[in-house]
């Protein structure tokens, strides 16, 4: 027998099952019964006329023999299930499910689950309460019953069911958990077999995981579905997953292994997320990765173009060209010869061809008959010719994403079309992703400008990538090594390299090849530097003004701090000059500022690096010049003669 404290568990979702604390209610299989008794149960504490539920659950009966059934349902409810007094309310005219004793019903917790997860404000928050809907989710509402009210309120479950599995396989992808998405979607497609988008979602996910023949089986399963049962075949979209899943370029990970592992990114991994579901949702955005060299922006950028490559997302990608080998639009013109712009020009009328001929020649030499286009006078000339080459870029798969690498190279030109093309259609979908170096940037550059324009419309979010924490740092070097750094070697590898990512990955593998003092001598030498972190810090210097890099040289003379008063006394620059090359150290992040007068070489590296650069003549007077300084500063006047 049941104690006082037995709950009773009604489940209606997959089948029909009471259960009374721990024991099951048997023989309560009569379908009329479990209908009556679920349709109470699901509208609890509503009053419901005998008159009503008559016709609802007997509708083809005269209204006395429905009455009738409805008298003999409830005896018989009560018979086999002698509890049913302490929650049902019946009277001559009204019958409720009315009861202050503990109940529990899977529907009613399904629907609280869907419910928190809408109001949930986090996506942690959000994906724990999808995760309990889900569960709660055995199967659709009564299967085997066909009462109207039945039907309508299963569909509306149903789809409840659908679209939490979809927010799941959202949050999860946004995750990079794609086992676990994919997962998801074969749940979906179990629940609906003729989504053709959760189709086309798990193959994306399925090559997300490396499992290509999973994918195109998931393709071959999808069509052979859709043409036994509505006798269709896949759509475009579709078959255009499918077709990239048949190149190889679009499935191998060559690439991707090719590089570094992504770590400490996942602040800035969840950014670039949000802001491609704005874009991709809302309007044309656009996102630029800064910082200094080395920190890791291209990797990122390409990170997020991966990504989207292997969902079937359209992608394009170009950089900017050093100032030296720099041409008007050359950043565009890598953009149109893109294969998925490239190849559909030739769909293009003549007056589209003949604009976008100015920048890719050959095009005007594939056509003869092409009048020449005439030069660029006129402001409604220029707008024509900005149209011409937006317009097959526009035509991609939207929501589509633009990939330029080092924007801080790119002429003005190219970032006035830049501008143009997110302001030209506003029901556009895509994002334009930048990356650009902080000290190559300054408030006339026209990048300044873009960013200050697009910001005051809103239409741009910038992203800073951090310095790697120790323990990132020494994650990141064995993903580089396959080694597992000793607590010495991480120390050192953190001293050497501060978490600029760049530096980590190449000189990782100094520190496992070397061992003991002999790594500590070796990379503290700056001819052993590792080739690429040498030739980025000469090039940061090199591109400085000659002031700037007078002040670096004396700077690096008297160590890693220095203050404004000792860089005065022993140089020969004037105090307003002075002040400006200083403004330009820390605006290239060479210098920061650790308070009034106080500066610091923002890596040690720039610093060793800066004093090897000198002729030895030159160090040895700079040495000169600061000690001089230095004693002018500390002796006392009274012993000065």
């Amino acid at each position: 027998m049941a104690g006082k404290t037995d709950v009773l568990h009604i489940s209606l979702l997959g089948q029909f099952r009471l259960r009374w604390g721990e024991t099951a209610v048997l023989h309560l299989d009569t379908p009329s019964h479990q209908a009556l008794l679920a349709y109470l149960v699901l509208h609890a504490n509503q009053n419901h006329s005998r008159q009503h539920l008559a016709f609802t659950f007997w509708p083809s009966s005269t209204e006395a023999q429905a009455r009738t059934n409805l008298r003999k349902a409830i005896h018989h409810l009560r018979h086999l299930w002698p509890q049913a007094d302490q929650f049902l309310y019946a009277d001559r005219y009204v019958l409720m499910w009315q009861s202050s004793m503990v109940y529990a019903v899977d529907v009613n917790e399904f629907v609280k689950a869907t419910y928190q997860a809408q109001r949930a404000t986090t996506p942690t928050e959000q994906r724990h309460f999808l995760e309990a809907a889900i569960t709660s989710y055995h199967g659709d509402l009564l299967p085997g019953h066909y009462e109207e009210w039945t039907l309508a309120y299963r569909e509306m479950l149903r789809q409840q069911y659908l679209d939490c599995l979809t927010q799941h396989i959202h949050l999860l992808e946004e995750a990079n958990e794609y086992a676990m998405a994919a997962n998801s979607a074969r749940r979906l497609l179990q629940a609906d077999p003729l989504h053709e988008t959760a189709y086309r979602r798990l193959m994306r996910l399925q090559a997300l995981c490396g499992d290509r023949a999973g994918a195109l089986h998931t393709y071959e399963a999808c069509a052979t579905v859709l043409e036994r049962e509505l006798h269709v075949r896949p759509s475009p979209p579709t078959k255009e997953v499918y077709r990239r899943l048949l190149l190889p370029e679009m499935v191998s990970n060559d690439r991707v292994e090719a590089r570094w592992t992504l770590v400490g990114r996942a602040q800035a991994w969840s950014a670039l997320q949000t802001a491609w579901q704005r874009a991709a949702m809302e309007r044309p955005l656009f996102v630029l990765i800064g910082g200094e060299a080395g920190i890791g922006k291209t990797r990122l950028a390409e990170e997020l173009l991966d990504w989207a490559a292997r969902q079937g997302i359209p992608t394009l990608h170009s950089a900017g060209h050093a100032p030296t080998h720099s041409l008007p639009y050359a950043a565009v013109a890598d953009l149109i010869r893109g294969t998925a712009v490239y190849e559909p020009l030739h769909e293009l009328d003549d007056a589209h061809l003949r604009e976008i001929g100015r920048l890719l020649p050959e095009l005007l030499s594939q056509r003869p008959d092409l009048i020449r286009p005439c030069s660029l006078g006129q402001t409604w000339q220029q707008e024509r010719f900005f149209t011409a080459l937006a317009y097959p870029v526009l035509r991609l798969p939207q929501p589509f994403l633009l990939f330029i690498d080092d924007l801080q190279w790119c002429d003005e030109a190219t970032l006035e079309w830049l501008c143009f093309l997110l302001h030209l259609d506003p029901q556009a979908r895509f994002l334009l992703l930048g990356t650009a170096r902080d000290d190559e940037i300054s408030c006339a550059n026209p990048l300044s400008r873009l960013c200050g324009d697009l910001q005051h419309d809103d239409r741009f979010v910038r992203i800073d990538p951090n310095r790697l924490t120790p323990l990132e740092t020494t994650t990141l070097a064995g993903h580089v090594t396959g080694c597992t750094l000793s607590p010495a070697q991480a120390d050192r590898l953190f001293t050497e390299t501060e978490g600029v990512p760049l530096f980590v990955v190449e000189m990782a593998g100094q520190i496992v090849g070397c061992g003991g003092s002999a790594m500590t001598s070796h990379l503290c030498e700056v001819d052993g530097l590792p080739a690429k972190v040498r030739s980025l810090l000469d090039e940061r210097l090199a591109s400085l003004s000659p002031h700037a890099r007078a002040v670096v040289e004396l700077a690096a003379t008297i160590g890693r701090s220095f203050g404004f008063d000792l860089l005065t006394a022993a140089g020969t620059l004037p105090p307003p000059a002075l002040v400006l090359a200083l403004d330009e150290l820390c605006r290239c992040r060479i210098l920061l500022e650790e308070g009034v007068g106080a500066y610091t070489f923002s890596h040690e590296k720039l610093r060793q690096v800066a004093c090897a650069s000198m002729s030895r003549t030159r160090r040895q007077w700079l040495c000169s010049q600061v000690q001089a300084a230095f004693v002018q500063q500390h002796v006392p006047a009274a012993l000065t003669f």
